[in-house]
Protein backbone atom coordinates (compact mmCIF):
# COMPACT_ATOMS: atom_id res chain seq x y z
CA UNK A 1 0.00 0.00 0.00
CA UNK A 2 1.45 3.22 -1.15
CA UNK A 3 1.90 5.73 2.01
CA UNK A 4 0.25 8.91 2.09
CA UNK A 5 1.24 11.74 3.13
CA UNK A 6 -0.17 14.27 5.33
CA UNK A 7 -1.34 17.75 3.61
CA UNK A 8 -2.99 20.94 5.36
CA UNK A 9 -3.86 23.37 3.07
CA UNK A 10 -5.20 26.90 4.41
CA UNK A 11 -8.28 27.80 1.93
CA UNK A 12 -9.33 31.45 0.73
CA UNK A 13 -10.01 33.45 3.61
CA UNK A 14 -8.66 31.64 6.27
CA UNK A 15 -6.99 33.37 9.54
CA UNK A 16 -4.87 32.12 11.83
CA UNK A 17 -4.30 33.82 15.53
CA UNK A 18 -1.79 32.83 17.45
CA UNK A 19 -2.17 34.82 21.34
CA UNK A 20 0.19 34.97 24.47
CA UNK A 21 3.75 33.63 23.82
CA UNK A 22 3.01 30.51 22.71
CA UNK A 23 4.12 28.24 19.40
CA UNK A 24 2.65 27.28 16.09
CA UNK A 25 4.28 23.75 15.72
CA UNK A 26 4.67 21.46 12.64
CA UNK A 27 5.50 17.84 13.69
CA UNK A 28 5.94 16.76 10.33
CA UNK A 29 4.38 16.17 6.56
CA UNK A 30 3.70 18.81 4.24
CA UNK A 31 1.67 22.28 5.08
CA UNK A 32 0.96 24.51 1.58
CA UNK A 33 -0.53 27.77 1.97
CA UNK A 34 -2.36 29.32 -1.06
CA UNK A 35 -4.71 31.93 -1.92
CA UNK A 36 -4.94 35.19 -0.42
CA UNK A 37 -5.17 33.95 3.05
CA UNK A 38 -2.68 35.67 6.51
CA UNK A 39 -1.29 33.66 9.14
CA UNK A 40 -1.03 35.92 12.30
CA UNK A 41 1.69 35.20 14.68
CA UNK A 42 0.95 37.71 17.73
CA UNK A 43 4.17 36.97 20.20
CA UNK A 44 3.84 33.69 18.78
CA UNK A 45 7.11 31.32 17.57
CA UNK A 46 7.00 29.56 14.13
CA UNK A 47 8.69 25.65 14.54
CA UNK A 48 8.63 23.61 11.51
CA UNK A 49 9.92 20.20 11.97
CA UNK A 50 8.09 19.23 8.22
CA UNK A 51 7.70 21.18 5.30
CA UNK A 52 6.27 24.84 5.15
CA UNK A 53 5.62 25.90 1.73
CA UNK A 54 3.57 29.04 0.92
CA UNK A 55 2.46 29.88 -2.92
CA UNK A 56 0.04 32.83 -2.06
CA UNK A 57 -0.76 34.37 1.20
CA UNK A 58 0.92 36.07 3.96
CA UNK A 59 2.08 35.55 6.97
CA UNK A 60 2.23 38.64 9.38
CA UNK A 61 4.47 38.68 12.50
CA UNK A 62 3.18 41.08 15.15
CA UNK A 63 3.13 41.88 19.16
CA UNK A 64 5.76 43.13 21.64
CA UNK A 65 7.96 39.91 22.89
CA UNK A 66 10.74 38.06 20.86
CA UNK A 67 10.06 35.96 17.90
CA UNK A 68 12.01 33.13 16.77
CA UNK A 69 11.46 30.92 13.19
CA UNK A 70 12.84 27.20 13.32
CA UNK A 71 12.63 24.18 13.63
CA UNK A 72 14.39 21.21 11.55
CA UNK A 73 12.49 21.17 8.60
CA UNK A 74 12.18 23.81 5.09
CA UNK A 75 10.58 27.02 5.56
CA UNK A 76 9.49 28.92 1.90
CA UNK A 77 7.14 31.46 2.39
CA UNK A 78 5.03 33.91 0.36
CA UNK A 79 4.87 37.36 1.65
CA UNK A 80 5.98 38.66 5.16
CA UNK A 81 5.19 41.61 7.43
CA UNK A 82 7.29 42.15 10.10
CA UNK A 83 5.36 44.86 13.08
CA UNK A 84 6.79 44.11 16.16
CA UNK A 85 7.66 47.08 17.92
CA UNK A 86 10.69 47.76 19.98
CA UNK A 87 11.75 43.63 19.18
CA UNK A 88 13.11 41.45 16.83
CA UNK A 89 12.40 38.09 15.06
CA UNK A 90 15.07 35.49 15.46
CA UNK A 91 15.86 32.91 12.83
CA UNK A 92 17.05 29.70 14.61
CA UNK A 93 17.19 27.62 10.50
CA UNK A 94 17.24 28.86 7.28
CA UNK A 95 14.40 31.14 6.00
CA UNK A 96 13.13 32.01 2.44
CA UNK A 97 10.64 34.67 1.63
CA UNK A 98 9.68 34.00 -2.04
CA UNK A 99 8.38 37.40 -3.01
CA UNK A 100 8.46 40.99 -0.01
CA UNK A 101 9.70 40.95 3.38
CA UNK A 102 7.91 44.18 4.44
CA UNK A 103 9.05 45.79 7.55
CA UNK A 104 6.89 47.97 9.57
CA UNK A 105 8.55 48.19 12.82
CA UNK A 106 11.22 45.51 14.31
CA UNK A 107 14.67 43.85 13.17
CA UNK A 108 15.44 40.31 11.84
CA UNK A 109 18.29 38.62 13.16
CA UNK A 110 19.61 36.45 10.94
CA UNK A 111 21.29 34.77 14.16
CA UNK A 112 23.86 33.07 11.71
CA UNK A 113 21.18 31.80 9.64
CA UNK A 114 20.67 32.71 5.40
CA UNK A 115 17.64 34.26 4.32
CA UNK A 116 17.25 33.81 0.44
CA UNK A 117 14.48 35.87 -1.66
CA UNK A 118 13.00 33.99 -4.33
CA UNK A 119 14.79 34.63 -7.66
CA UNK A 120 11.60 35.68 -9.43
CA UNK A 121 10.19 38.58 -6.79
CA UNK A 122 12.10 38.39 -3.54
CA UNK A 123 12.66 41.89 -2.56
CA UNK A 124 13.06 43.81 0.84
CA UNK A 125 11.03 46.60 1.52
CA UNK A 126 10.86 49.70 3.68
CA UNK A 127 14.41 48.95 5.50
CA UNK A 128 15.49 51.40 7.45
CA UNK A 129 17.99 52.54 10.30
CA UNK A 130 15.57 51.28 13.49
CA UNK A 131 13.61 48.66 10.94
CA UNK A 132 15.69 46.10 9.17
CA UNK A 133 17.54 42.84 8.81
CA UNK A 134 20.86 42.62 11.22
CA UNK A 135 23.09 39.49 11.64
CA UNK A 136 25.81 40.68 14.31
CA UNK A 137 27.26 36.72 14.92
CA UNK A 138 26.08 35.75 11.00
CA UNK A 139 24.24 35.04 7.98
CA UNK A 140 23.32 36.41 5.24
CA UNK A 141 20.74 37.56 3.09
CA UNK A 142 20.84 36.04 -0.62
CA UNK A 143 19.49 36.16 -3.81
CA UNK A 144 19.84 35.07 -7.02
CA UNK A 145 18.85 37.40 -10.29
CA UNK A 146 20.10 37.36 -13.79
CA UNK A 147 21.91 40.55 -14.77
CA UNK A 148 21.84 40.86 -18.82
CA UNK A 149 23.12 44.66 -19.15
CA UNK A 150 21.30 46.05 -15.68
CA UNK A 151 20.83 50.01 -15.53
CA UNK A 152 20.49 50.43 -11.85
CA UNK A 153 19.13 47.23 -10.70
CA UNK A 154 19.47 47.05 -7.04
CA UNK A 155 18.74 42.86 -6.55
CA UNK A 156 16.25 41.99 -4.02
CA UNK A 157 16.57 45.68 -2.74
CA UNK A 158 19.30 44.90 -0.91
CA UNK A 159 21.57 48.14 -1.23
CA UNK A 160 24.11 47.18 -3.98
CA UNK A 161 23.28 48.71 -7.10
CA UNK A 162 24.86 47.73 -11.01
CA UNK A 163 25.08 49.17 -13.99
CA UNK A 164 27.17 47.47 -16.66
CA UNK A 165 26.81 47.33 -20.41
CA UNK A 166 28.13 43.74 -19.92
CA UNK A 167 26.11 40.73 -19.52
CA UNK A 168 26.55 38.86 -16.13
CA UNK A 169 24.27 35.91 -16.47
CA UNK A 170 22.97 34.28 -13.74
CA UNK A 171 24.40 36.28 -10.30
CA UNK A 172 24.23 35.86 -7.01
CA UNK A 173 24.55 38.63 -4.22
CA UNK A 174 25.09 37.52 -0.59
CA UNK A 175 24.67 40.72 1.97
CA UNK A 176 26.67 40.16 5.68
CA UNK A 177 26.55 42.05 8.86
CA UNK A 178 29.42 41.20 10.28
CA UNK A 179 32.75 44.03 9.78
CA UNK A 180 34.95 42.33 7.92
CA UNK A 181 38.64 42.46 8.93
CA UNK A 182 40.73 44.20 6.35
CA UNK A 183 44.29 44.39 6.30
CA UNK A 184 44.97 47.21 9.43
CA UNK A 185 41.34 48.08 10.46
CA UNK A 186 37.70 46.38 10.37
CA UNK A 187 35.44 47.46 7.87
CA UNK A 188 31.84 49.20 8.29
CA UNK A 189 28.88 46.38 9.33
CA UNK A 190 27.91 45.41 6.01
CA UNK A 191 28.89 43.48 2.81
CA UNK A 192 28.41 42.07 -0.33
CA UNK A 193 29.24 39.08 -2.12
CA UNK A 194 28.99 39.01 -5.79
CA UNK A 195 29.28 36.01 -8.30
CA UNK A 196 28.07 36.22 -11.95
CA UNK A 197 27.95 33.46 -13.70
CA UNK A 198 30.11 35.47 -16.43
CA UNK A 199 33.30 37.16 -16.49
CA UNK A 200 32.54 41.24 -17.10
CA UNK A 201 35.04 42.85 -19.87
CA UNK A 202 33.37 45.92 -19.15
CA UNK A 203 33.00 48.44 -16.99
CA UNK A 204 30.65 48.61 -14.35
CA UNK A 205 29.38 51.36 -11.75
CA UNK A 206 28.53 49.95 -8.39
CA UNK A 207 26.73 52.18 -5.66
CA UNK A 208 26.90 50.51 -2.45
CA UNK A 209 24.46 51.63 -0.16
CA UNK A 210 24.31 51.51 4.34
CA UNK A 211 22.76 52.57 7.74
CA UNK A 212 24.60 54.81 9.69
CA UNK A 213 23.83 52.15 12.27
CA UNK A 214 26.41 49.98 10.18
CA UNK A 215 29.52 52.59 10.20
CA UNK A 216 30.89 50.94 13.10
CA UNK A 217 32.93 53.85 14.30
CA UNK A 218 33.97 54.76 11.26
CA UNK A 219 34.33 58.51 9.71
CA UNK A 220 31.54 58.56 7.49
CA UNK A 221 33.34 61.32 4.79
CA UNK A 222 36.62 59.07 4.67
CA UNK A 223 35.01 55.81 3.50
CA UNK A 224 36.36 54.00 0.22
CA UNK A 225 35.71 51.41 -1.19
CA UNK A 226 37.49 47.56 -0.72
CA UNK A 227 37.69 44.60 -2.46
CA UNK A 228 38.12 40.74 -2.18
CA UNK A 229 38.17 38.79 -4.89
CA UNK A 230 39.53 35.54 -3.15
CA UNK A 231 43.50 36.59 -2.78
CA UNK A 232 42.83 38.98 -0.35
CA UNK A 233 41.62 42.77 0.27
CA UNK A 234 42.69 45.62 -2.19
CA UNK A 235 41.64 49.23 -1.20
CA UNK A 236 39.39 50.92 -4.63
CA UNK A 237 38.25 54.39 -3.70
CA UNK A 238 35.18 55.63 -4.67
CA UNK A 239 33.08 58.71 -6.31
CA UNK A 240 30.15 60.37 -5.90
CA UNK A 241 29.56 60.33 -1.63
CA UNK A 242 26.56 61.34 -0.67
CA UNK A 243 26.19 61.17 3.02
CA UNK A 244 22.66 62.35 3.72
CA UNK A 245 21.59 59.51 1.46
CA UNK A 246 24.35 57.07 2.86
CA UNK A 247 25.98 55.76 -0.82
CA UNK A 248 29.19 55.85 -2.67
CA UNK A 249 29.96 54.62 -5.90
CA UNK A 250 32.68 53.21 -7.45
CA UNK A 251 33.47 52.17 -11.49
CA UNK A 252 35.53 48.61 -11.77
CA UNK A 253 35.79 46.02 -14.44
CA UNK A 254 35.52 43.53 -12.61
CA UNK A 255 32.54 42.96 -10.06
CA UNK A 256 33.06 39.39 -8.41
CA UNK A 257 34.16 39.10 -4.77
CA UNK A 258 33.61 40.41 -1.46
CA UNK A 259 32.81 44.48 -1.58
CA UNK A 260 32.31 46.59 1.61
CA UNK A 261 33.67 49.83 3.16
CA UNK A 262 36.59 51.01 5.20
CA UNK A 263 38.69 53.27 6.25
CA UNK A 264 41.46 54.38 3.76
CA UNK A 265 44.93 54.70 2.70
CA UNK A 266 45.96 51.67 5.23
CA UNK A 267 48.14 49.70 2.72
CA UNK A 268 48.97 52.42 0.45
CA UNK A 269 52.31 51.36 0.00
CA UNK A 270 53.30 48.09 0.41
CA UNK A 271 56.66 46.97 -0.69
CA UNK A 272 56.75 43.63 0.09
CA UNK A 273 53.23 42.29 -0.69
CA UNK A 274 52.15 41.25 2.40
CA UNK A 275 49.45 43.06 3.33
CA UNK A 276 50.70 45.47 5.70
CA UNK A 277 51.25 48.70 4.88
CA UNK A 278 55.04 49.85 4.94
CA UNK A 279 54.31 52.50 7.30
CA UNK A 280 53.32 50.28 10.35
CA UNK A 281 54.87 47.09 8.93
CA UNK A 282 58.01 46.25 11.69
CA UNK A 283 59.93 44.44 8.34
CA UNK A 284 58.42 46.64 5.05
CA UNK A 285 61.91 44.84 2.95
CA UNK A 286 61.01 41.10 3.48
CA UNK A 287 57.35 39.89 3.72
CA UNK A 288 55.97 38.89 7.35
CA UNK A 289 52.48 38.83 7.48
CA UNK A 290 52.26 37.78 10.99
CA UNK A 291 54.16 40.65 12.38
CA UNK A 292 56.72 38.24 14.42
CA UNK A 293 59.17 40.17 16.51
CA UNK A 294 60.52 37.71 18.90
CA UNK A 295 62.60 39.77 21.40
CA UNK A 296 59.98 43.02 20.69
CA UNK A 297 62.48 45.57 19.75
CA UNK A 298 60.20 46.89 17.06
CA UNK A 299 62.49 44.98 14.21
CA UNK A 300 60.53 41.82 12.88
CA UNK A 301 62.24 38.31 12.54
CA UNK A 302 62.21 38.45 8.90
CA UNK A 303 64.51 41.81 9.24
CA UNK A 304 66.38 41.28 12.01
CA UNK A 305 69.91 40.70 12.38
CA UNK A 306 69.88 39.40 15.98
CA UNK A 307 66.30 37.88 16.72
CA UNK A 308 67.20 37.85 20.21
CA UNK A 309 68.80 41.33 21.08
CA UNK A 310 66.66 44.36 21.85
CA UNK A 311 69.00 46.52 19.50
CA UNK A 312 70.87 46.47 16.19
CA UNK A 313 74.27 47.31 17.08
CA UNK A 314 77.88 46.06 15.93
CA UNK A 315 80.17 47.90 18.09
CA UNK A 316 83.18 46.32 16.71
CA UNK A 317 82.10 45.74 13.23
CA UNK A 318 82.99 41.78 12.94
CA UNK A 319 79.16 40.73 11.44
CA UNK A 320 77.67 40.13 14.89
CA UNK A 321 74.86 42.43 16.38
CA UNK A 322 76.39 43.47 20.15
CA UNK A 323 73.19 41.23 21.45
CA UNK A 324 73.78 38.12 20.24
CA UNK A 325 77.52 38.04 21.14
CA UNK A 326 78.63 35.79 24.03
CA UNK A 327 80.77 36.86 26.72
CA UNK A 328 83.92 34.74 26.97
CA UNK A 329 83.81 34.24 30.62
CA UNK A 330 81.23 32.39 33.03
CA UNK A 331 79.02 34.92 34.23
CA UNK A 332 77.30 34.72 37.94
CA UNK A 333 74.27 37.13 37.88
CA UNK A 334 73.50 37.77 41.94
CA UNK A 335 69.75 39.49 43.40
CA UNK A 336 68.16 43.05 42.58
CA UNK A 337 71.01 43.66 39.34
CA UNK A 338 68.29 43.10 36.75
CA UNK A 339 66.62 45.65 34.01
CA UNK A 340 63.93 45.27 32.00
CA UNK A 341 64.46 43.61 28.69
CA UNK A 342 67.87 42.29 30.07
CA UNK A 343 69.61 39.75 27.71
CA UNK A 344 72.28 37.15 29.80
CA UNK A 345 74.77 34.72 27.75
CA UNK A 346 77.64 32.88 28.37
CA UNK A 347 80.17 30.96 26.36
CA UNK A 348 79.60 27.56 28.80
CA UNK A 349 77.82 28.47 31.75
CA UNK A 350 75.44 30.80 33.01
CA UNK A 351 74.65 31.09 36.85
CA UNK A 352 71.45 33.46 38.21
CA UNK A 353 70.13 33.91 41.93
CA UNK A 354 67.99 37.02 40.34
CA UNK A 355 64.66 38.60 41.76
CA UNK A 356 62.72 39.23 38.93
CA UNK A 357 60.55 42.23 39.51
CA UNK A 358 57.23 42.97 37.38
CA UNK A 359 56.62 43.96 33.77
CA UNK A 360 60.43 42.61 33.76
CA UNK A 361 61.60 40.19 31.08
CA UNK A 362 64.62 38.81 31.10
CA UNK A 363 66.46 35.98 28.50
CA UNK A 364 68.90 33.46 29.74
CA UNK A 365 71.52 32.08 26.80
CA UNK A 366 74.50 29.91 27.36
CA UNK A 367 76.20 26.99 25.40
CA UNK A 368 76.33 23.99 28.34
CA UNK A 369 74.79 24.93 31.26
CA UNK A 370 71.64 27.05 32.64
CA UNK A 371 71.43 26.78 36.67
CA UNK A 372 68.52 29.03 38.58
CA UNK A 373 69.96 28.85 42.21
CA UNK A 374 68.47 29.26 45.38
CA UNK A 375 67.40 32.50 45.23
CA UNK A 376 66.09 33.36 42.64
CA UNK A 377 62.88 34.39 42.26
CA UNK A 378 59.84 35.50 39.47
CA UNK A 379 57.36 38.17 40.69
CA UNK A 380 54.01 38.02 38.85
CA UNK A 381 54.26 39.43 35.99
CA UNK A 382 57.57 39.04 34.88
CA UNK A 383 58.53 36.80 31.62
CA UNK A 384 62.34 34.82 31.44
CA UNK A 385 63.01 32.43 29.20
CA UNK A 386 66.09 29.73 29.29
CA UNK A 387 67.95 29.01 25.58
CA UNK A 388 71.16 26.43 25.24
CA UNK A 389 72.69 27.43 22.35
CA UNK A 390 75.80 27.39 20.21
CA UNK A 391 77.80 30.62 21.15
CA UNK A 392 77.28 33.42 18.26
CA UNK A 393 74.28 31.84 17.13
CA UNK A 394 71.09 33.95 17.18
CA UNK A 395 68.73 32.59 20.32
CA UNK A 396 66.89 29.68 18.68
CA UNK A 397 62.76 30.07 19.01
CA UNK A 398 62.48 27.20 21.23
CA UNK A 399 61.94 28.54 25.06
CA UNK A 400 63.00 25.65 27.48
CA UNK A 401 62.07 27.55 30.29
CA UNK A 402 59.68 29.72 30.60
CA UNK A 403 56.82 31.24 33.35
CA UNK A 404 54.46 34.63 32.18
CA UNK A 405 51.91 36.14 34.49
CA UNK A 406 49.61 39.09 33.49
CA UNK A 407 50.10 41.88 35.30
CA UNK A 408 47.45 44.14 36.87
CA UNK A 409 46.31 47.23 34.26
CA UNK A 410 47.33 50.48 35.22
CA UNK A 411 44.10 51.81 33.66
CA UNK A 412 40.45 51.36 35.15
CA UNK A 413 37.24 50.74 32.94
CA UNK A 414 35.45 53.72 32.94
CA UNK A 415 32.51 51.87 33.83
CA UNK A 416 30.32 54.65 32.31
CA UNK A 417 26.67 54.04 29.18
CA UNK A 418 28.92 52.56 26.70
CA UNK A 419 30.59 49.42 25.86
CA UNK A 420 34.02 48.89 26.73
CA UNK A 421 37.07 46.20 25.95
CA UNK A 422 40.58 46.22 26.82
CA UNK A 423 43.79 43.66 26.40
CA UNK A 424 46.60 43.46 28.05
CA UNK A 425 49.40 43.20 28.03
CA UNK A 426 49.73 44.07 24.36
CA UNK A 427 52.22 42.85 22.96
CA UNK A 428 51.76 39.39 24.97
CA UNK A 429 54.09 36.04 25.53
CA UNK A 430 51.52 33.27 26.12
CA UNK A 431 48.73 34.59 27.74
CA UNK A 432 46.48 38.21 27.41
CA UNK A 433 43.97 39.36 29.65
CA UNK A 434 40.05 40.56 27.70
CA UNK A 435 38.48 42.77 30.40
CA UNK A 436 34.69 43.35 28.58
CA UNK A 437 32.20 46.56 30.79
CA UNK A 438 28.62 45.99 29.30
CA UNK A 439 26.08 48.98 30.24
CA UNK A 440 22.94 46.54 30.67
CA UNK A 441 22.23 42.72 30.88
CA UNK A 442 22.56 41.63 27.39
CA UNK A 443 23.63 39.22 24.80
CA UNK A 444 27.24 39.35 24.22
CA UNK A 445 29.74 37.40 21.97
CA UNK A 446 33.44 37.48 22.28
CA UNK A 447 35.86 35.44 19.93
CA UNK A 448 39.62 36.21 18.49
CA UNK A 449 39.99 36.52 14.44
CA UNK A 450 43.17 36.21 12.73
CA UNK A 451 44.41 38.70 9.93
CA UNK A 452 42.32 36.96 7.15
CA UNK A 453 39.20 37.36 9.31
CA UNK A 454 39.25 33.71 10.19
CA UNK A 455 37.22 32.95 13.24
CA UNK A 456 40.29 31.11 15.43
CA UNK A 457 38.90 31.01 18.97
CA UNK A 458 35.70 31.84 20.80
CA UNK A 459 36.23 33.16 24.24
CA UNK A 460 32.95 33.94 25.12
CA UNK A 461 28.85 33.75 24.27
CA UNK A 462 25.68 34.09 26.27
CA UNK A 463 23.26 36.43 28.14
CA UNK A 464 25.76 38.68 30.38
CA UNK A 465 24.90 40.69 33.64
CA UNK A 466 26.22 44.56 33.18
CA UNK A 467 29.43 45.10 34.44
CA UNK A 468 32.92 44.19 33.89
CA UNK A 469 33.47 40.39 32.86
CA UNK A 470 37.34 39.26 32.95
CA UNK A 471 38.44 36.16 30.87
CA UNK A 472 42.29 35.35 29.25
CA UNK A 473 43.08 33.74 26.04
CA UNK A 474 45.94 31.28 26.01
CA UNK A 475 46.47 30.94 22.11
CA UNK A 476 47.08 26.91 21.42
CA UNK A 477 49.14 26.02 18.24
CA UNK A 478 48.44 29.66 16.26
CA UNK A 479 51.90 30.91 14.92
CA UNK A 480 52.62 34.46 16.43
CA UNK A 481 51.34 37.60 14.58
CA UNK A 482 48.50 39.92 15.05
CA UNK A 483 45.06 39.05 16.03
CA UNK A 484 41.75 40.65 16.38
CA UNK A 485 39.74 40.31 20.01
CA UNK A 486 35.93 41.06 18.55
CA UNK A 487 32.96 41.54 21.08
CA UNK A 488 29.46 41.81 19.58
CA UNK A 489 27.05 43.00 22.20
CA UNK A 490 23.32 44.27 21.16
CA UNK A 491 24.44 44.95 17.70
CA UNK A 492 27.02 46.99 18.27
CA UNK A 493 30.79 45.62 17.38
CA UNK A 494 34.33 46.17 19.45
CA UNK A 495 37.22 45.24 17.68
CA UNK A 496 41.08 45.70 19.56
CA UNK A 497 43.89 44.62 17.63
CA UNK A 498 46.69 42.41 19.70
CA UNK A 499 50.05 41.02 18.82
CA UNK A 500 50.79 37.85 19.62
CA UNK A 501 54.74 37.71 20.44
CA UNK A 502 55.51 34.12 19.90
Amino acid sequence: MKKLTPILVFFLGLVVASFGQSQLIIKGGHVNINGPVSLVLQNGDLVNDGTLQATDGQVVLTGTTLTTIGGTGTTSLFDVLLNKPGQSVLLTAPLTVDRNLQFVQGQLDLNGFDLTLGQAQGILLNESEQHRVVGAIGGEVVKTIDLNAPTNINPGNLGLTISTPANLGPTTLRRGHQPPVLPEDVGIARYFSVTPTEALTQDATLTFSYFDAELNGLPEAELTFWNNPSSGWEEKGGTNRNTTANTLEYTTDAVAGIWTLGSPGMVANDQDGDGVSDEVDNCPANPNPNQEDSDGDGVGDACDLCPGGDDQVDANNNGVIDDCECQEVDIVLIAQTVTQDTQHRAEETLTSAETLAPSTTVRYQAGQTITLQPGFHAQAGATFSAVIAECGVPPAPATLLSRSELPEPTELLTGGEQTELRVFPNPFVSRVQVDVYLPEKGQADLYIMDLSGRRVHQLATGQYDAGVHRLSWTPEQLTGGIYFVRLIYQDQVTTRKVVYVH
